[in-house]
């Protein structure tokens, strides 16, 4: 008689899972609204900003990002400015169907561990058909915390002219092109003859260099801020 060889049962191992944790980079920026009321409660001004909060590896890399961003962007004085005249006009019988308005508003257009882009819209309004708008910006390298600036982004030699004939290029694939004004080539033209230190208004996208136009600098008003988009293959062996 034989006996038949039992098995061992199979042991369960659990696999090692090896994750590569890469640094993260996050931002929250709600709006605030704080309204200035009558006596009769009529809203006479409205003043619009933003609270932010970033997160990355280092603290001290969010605390000198936040502490610049809301030094660019506290406009107390202009906010109080066009408090002072809403009530002035109210007091003086003026009819108001919408209040007076100082807003400042931001959107992160590009964010990751390296690099963070913001774009905003500063807005102000006095009465009349619509109010003064103004696209402004800012890029953080959020390994120092440091604000960009065309120095520190493009290779040595790189000139106004180079970056001048991508916009424009880039203004060819312009969704609305046939909007903006006739002379806007010569007026980019104009714009960067002065340097690349008189044109601040740039920011990082998911696929490329922006360079933007306020309101009434290259298309009217009704067309708002015009972004030509200079794709990152366009850039190689210009931007660092």
């Amino acid at each position: 008689q034989t006996t038949a060889a039992t098995e061992p049962a199979p042991t369960e191992t659990q696999p090692e899972i090896m994750v590569d944790q890469q640094p993260m980079a996050a931002i929250s920026m709600p709006v605030v609204m704080e309204d200035k009321t009558t006596d009769d409660g009529t809203v006479i001004f409205s003043y619009v900003y933003q609270n932010i909060t970033l997160t990355v590896p280092e603290p001290e890399v969010a605390d000198a990002v936040i502490v610049d961003f809301l030094n660019r962007t506290d406009h107390h004085e202009t906010a109080d400015s066009l408090y002072a005249a809403a009530k002035k006009a109210y007091e003086q019988g003026a009819t108001m169907p919408s209040p007076y308005l100082c807003s400042t508003v931001y959107a992160p257009m590009r964010i990751d561990p390296s690099v963070l882009s913001l774009l905003g819209n500063y807005v102000t309004y006095e009465g009349g058909a619509h109010g003064s708008q103004v696209s402004t910006a800012v890029s953080y390298d959020l390994i120092t915390g440091k604000s960009l600036t065309w120095e520190d982004i493009l290779i040595d030699g790189t000139t106004a002219d180079d970056i001048c004939a991508l916009v424009l290029s880039a203004l060819q694939n312009y969704e609305y092109k046939d909007n903006l004004f006739e002379d806007h080539p010569q007026t980019v033209k104009n714009i960067f003859s002065q340097g690349l230190q008189h044109h601040t208004d740039w920011y990082f996208s998911e696929k490329g260099l922006c360079c933007f136009f306020s309101p009434y600098e290259i298309g009217p008003f009704a067309a708002g801020t015009v972004v030509a988009e200079i794709p990152y293959s366009d850039l190689v062996g210009i931007l660092k």
